[in-house]
């Protein structure tokens, strides 16, 4: 069935705007317009490519009118402005004025050392200035996009001046010593991303501590910020591991966070311990449980194989202040003499291997929290051994020894502590509705259902069921362990211009199922979003005043 025509849309394609249900809703009042970018590096062969994609990723972040690039360039020819030569201050304001904007973003791509840069400009139509320059970095141009939009659009967020209506107040205690090394690269990672989704283009008057402890850090490390990406990325690029771990250092510095941060006592408190040394002679964990706990405190705690050798105090400290308490769990692939790959996993003081890889290893913690004969799933073999498996960057030595495995060269140490980050902190994406459809959808060569939770998304599933056309369709890929193919695709718009979205974030159903977590950790926006072109085959409205005993 051929995909549905171009000129079918150009009458949606003079102003739109998608109306997404990803974060706190606010009042529709900028209107944007990205310009074609200068480029200089070959992956972008169109030049319109990268804006097309930035205007996708504004529209799938923030509630904001973004112009069509069709209509950008409409005007751009009818003014005789031509961007591959120059853009002048002069440029953008006569621009603003014809399409009625409020702010233009635009700047230029270049490529370095592997990855690829952008020096971002925003540009005030009120102002008739440019109010922000960032220079942004990314590992391929979807990132990049993304990272894009969250420095350059929070400060519209800020001038828009919306006003928080909810208040968040999160702490970070870090063991910032050598024994954390090993992890800091993904806590720095992970904490970057728990600050976008808190405060970008949010109505949440958000506050983030930075707190490190070690031997070599002292109050004068400790950091703060206030609805401010940038301030909060600073801050962590500014640490680095380093010092002697110190129990006494981990009781003082929780001591500390309780009694002495501003905590407000209208805000959502979030607590985070990232913790890596031994806290066997760490003291008044109860006093300081039941002082967070009048305070509505709940700690939660991440905790790496060193600690776990003697019983996660900090877990107790989770337990008494009804947190979370989960143990990281890392991979290697080692590679013998033979040729063979060897595929190691690590949780707490256990360590499994394989042959092949387990791709769910991620969650390794939780299905070993299961009891084996529910556990319905067969995971690597476990390795036992007379002593204690403490260091995960012995895996080989560990694995030689047990197994006498000769190992010729390994693949780096990797942690799933992001994972771990997401999934504590999953409650922010969950839809609030219920689900009122179910709609079978096709690529082409994948059927597969999908749970519809509004209703204007299974009435336009239902017209265009009725037409029998594909359609481009906006999916958050969510992860899901008890789906056919371990992810939900979850449709988040009611119509898309078809050719405002750039191919290089279109995919197939395929695809995914080939690669679920890559699609469901990369993608536009605050959860992963790719555009699939489907047919709709059927749409199955519930019934939820019927009998639940009869189908």
């Amino acid at each position: 069935m051929p995909i549905m025509k171009k000129n079918r849309q150009i009458s949606d394609m003079k102003k739109f705007l998608i109306l997404l249900i990803l974060t706190a809703s606010f009042p529709l009042e900028a209107k944007v317009a990205v310009l074609p970018y200068k480029i200089f590096t070959p992956e972008l062969s169109v030049r319109n490519e990268y804006s097309s994609l930035m205007a996708t990723s504004i529209l799938l972040n923030k509630n904001t009118e973004v112009v069509t690039p069709e209509e950008v360039q409409s005007s751009m020819d009818l003014l005789g402005i031509n961007p591959e030569t120059s853009l002048t201050l002069e440029n953008l304001a006569v621009i603003s004025k014809k399409l009625d904007l409020s702010y233009i973003v635009t700047g230029s791509i270049s490529k370095a050392s592997g990855n690829f840069i952008s020096k971002s400009i925003l540009y005030s139509a009120s102002s008739g200035e440019i109010i922000s320059r960032r220079t942004v970095t990314g590992k391929n141009l979807i990132e990049l996009a993304q990272n894009e939009t969250m420095e350059t659009m929070t400060v519209v967020s800020q001038r828009e001046a919306r006003i928080p209506h909810e208040k968040s107040d999160t702490v970070f205690l870090i063991d910032m010593s050598y024994n954390n090394r090993i992890h800091w690269n993904d806590i720095k990672s992970s904490i970057k991303n728990y600050a976008e989704q808190n405060m970008q283009g949010s109505t949440v008057s958000s506050r983030i501590y930075i707190i490190p402890y070690s031997s070599n850090m002292s109050n004068a490390s400790i950091a703060y910020s206030e609805n401010s990406i940038t301030e909060i990325n600073r801050a962590l690029d500014r640490l680095s591991p380093s010092g002697q771990p110190d129990s006494s250092i981990f009781s003082s510095m929780l001591k500390y966070t309780i009694e002495n941060i501003k905590w407000r006592k209208d805000a959502s408190k979030n607590f985070f311990i990232f913790n890596n040394t031994k806290l066997s002679d760490a003291f008044y964990i109860e006093k300081y449980a039941t002082a967070a706990r009048k305070k509505g405190i709940s700690i939660n705690s991440i905790s790496g194989a060193i600690q776990f050798e003697d019983g996660t105090p900090s877990a107790r400290l989770s337990e008494l202040t009804k947190g979370k308490s989960v143990i990281i769990t890392y991979r290697k692939i080692l590679y013998d003499t033979d040729g063979g790959s060897h595929y190691t996993f690590m949780n707490g003081n256990r360590l499994f291997s394989s042959t092949a890889n387990f791709r769910r290893w991620h969650e390794l913690g939780s299905i070993l929290a299961i009891p084996s004969v529910k556990r319905n799933m067969d995971i690597p073999e476990e390795i036992y051994s007379t002593s204690k498996f403490t260091n995960p960057e012995k895996i080989e030595n560990y694995i030689s020894s047990a197994q006498g495995l000769k190992v010729l060269r390994s693949e780096k140490l990797e942690t799933n502590i992001t994972f771990l980050m997401k999934e504590m902190d999953q409650a922010r994406f969950k839809k609030s509705g219920n689900t009122i459809a179910r709609a079978l959808v096709t690529d082409g060569k994948v059927n597969l259902w999908v749970n519809i939770d509004n209703h204007d998304t299974a009435r336009s599933f239902s017209e265009s069921n009725a037409k029998g056309f594909y359609r481009t369709t906006a999916f958050h890929v969510i992860r899901n362990s008890n789906s056919i193919y371990n992810f939900d695709l979850v449709p988040v718009e009611t119509s898309f211009p078809f050719n405002m979205v750039p191919g290089i974030v279109r995919v197939k159903i395929g695809d995914i199922i080939k690669k679920p977590d890559y699609y469901s950790k990369t993608g536009l926006g605050k959860i992963p979003t790719w555009f699939i072109d489907v047919k709709i085959q059927q749409v199955k409205y519930l019934d939820r005043s019927g009998d639940i005993r009869e189908d």
